[in-house]
Order: structure tokens, then C-alpha cells, then sequence
């Protein structure tokens, strides 16, 4: 038995290694059970409820691009009648604002209307400026991404400015 300075045995040579594990077996299992609090369950579904209301509500935010105008609204596409007209699925037609093209059958016309079929998708944004002498919507076009259509037809060379 081995002891201390003062003559008292040391615990570990009073209790032999198996008889060690045998009592502290003994006592994890016979120690009072602590019952689990549903505190932290509630916070953490609390806590993910509101982080994934955060995320949503930050992928509206970024719905509408930068460069877009808030008064733009966001319409599906039905087809491209030429190089500056659509038509919406409501069936509204749809001008382009500030240029023009060629007609289809006049040259250039069927590239420039294959350039504007090719720069939009079948959603846009349309900033409305006005309505021309035939109905139609006179507005600005806008892409998912925030690009200007009218400017990028004149920029690429399928279009020419006109004054308004």
C-alpha cells in the first residue's frame, strides 16, 4: 500500500484497477438522470426559422436588378413581332422606346429581329413611357440581369436612336 507524506493511504492503493472501473461504472449509472430541458430544441428551430425567413426575404430584395426603375413591371414574353416590338402573353404589344429598326423585309430587318430574340428571354421588366398612335405600349426593356435591351439593340448595330 503506498502512502502519502502523512503516513495516509493513497486512494490508488486502495482500490485496484478493476475494482477502479467497477466503482466509477457504479457511479456514472447510478447518478441522478438529468432530464433534458426542450429549451434548446425550441431555440434552435426558433433560430432556423428566422435565418431561413432572412435568406428568403433577402432573395427578394435581389429579384429586381440594379439599373432596373421600381416602376418597371415584370411580364412574360409571347414572341418578337420585329427588331423593336414584342408582344406580351396578354397579348399587349409592346415598342420599343427610342429606337428603330428595319422592317422584317427590309434589309437587316430579319438580323435585327433575331438580335432582339436573341437579347430577351421569355420574362423582361418594361419601364412604360407611353402608348404610340397604333395602341401599342412604348416602353424600355430590361433583362432578368438589369440589361438595358433598347441601348444594347443601338449599341450593337441593330438599331439606331430616334427622337421621341
Amino acid at each position: 500500500m503506498s502512502t502519502t507524506g502523512d503516513s495516509t493511504p493513497c486512494l490508488s492503493g486502495l482500490i485496484h484497477n478493476n475494482q477502479h472501473h467497477r466503482l466509477f461504472n457504479h457511479l456514472q449509472t447510478n447518478a441522478p438522470k438529468k432530464k433534458r430541458s426542450q429549451l434548446p430544441v425550441i431555440t434552435r428551430f426558433l433560430a432556423f426559422l428566422l435565418l431561413v425567413t432572412f435568406v428568403t426575404t433577402l432573395s427578394w430584395a435581389n429579384d429586381r436588378p440594379a439599373g432596373v426603375p421600381e416602376e418597371a413591371k415584370w411580364v412574360k414574353v409571347d414572341r418578337v413581332v420585329d427588331g423593336d416590338t414584342i408582344v406580351l402573353m396578354d397579348k399587349t404589344r409592346v415598342r420599343l422606346y427610342g429606337i428603330d429598326t428595319p422592317e422584317r423585309d427590309q434589309p437587316y430587318g430579319k438580323q435585327a429581329t433575331r438580335a432582339l430574340d436573341a437579347l430577351i428571354e421569355t420574362k423582361v421588366f418594361v419601364a412604360e413611357k407611353d402608348t404610340d398612335r397604333y395602341g401599342r405600349l412604348v416602353g424600355v426593356l430590361y433583362t432578368p440581369e438589369g440589361l438595358n435591351v433598347n441601348l444594347a439593340m443601338v449599341c450593337g448595330g441593330h438599331a439606331w436612336r430616334k427622337h421621341c
